[in-house]
């Protein structure tokens, strides 16, 4: 599913112990690490910003849920 989306970028999760989730840009960089703390269901909000506080620049990202073996993916399309 891709998500065309301004900041902030809503994720929603039910059915996973969720302990994390990655965003990943198209080369595969890991630009945000969001910790979650395993809940079954929830829900964060993404700021558009990486890992050192700075906003990404428009474009397709990849949100990769875990926990555990399990794991969800989907495509974020950020709008300028």
């Amino acid at each position: 599913m891709r998500r065309p989306s301004w900041v902030p970028v809503r994720l929603d999760w039910t059915g996973v112990g969720a302990d994390r989730i990655r965003i990943h840009d198209v080369t595969g960089r890991t630009v945000r690490r969001i910790d979650l703390g395993g809940g079954a269901s929830g829900s964060v909000q993404w700021d558009g910003r990486d890992d050192g506080g700075n906003l990404v620049p428009a474009g397709l990202y990849f949100a990769r849920l875990t926990g555990g073996s399990l794991h969800a993916q989907t495509r974020i399309v950020l709008l300028p």
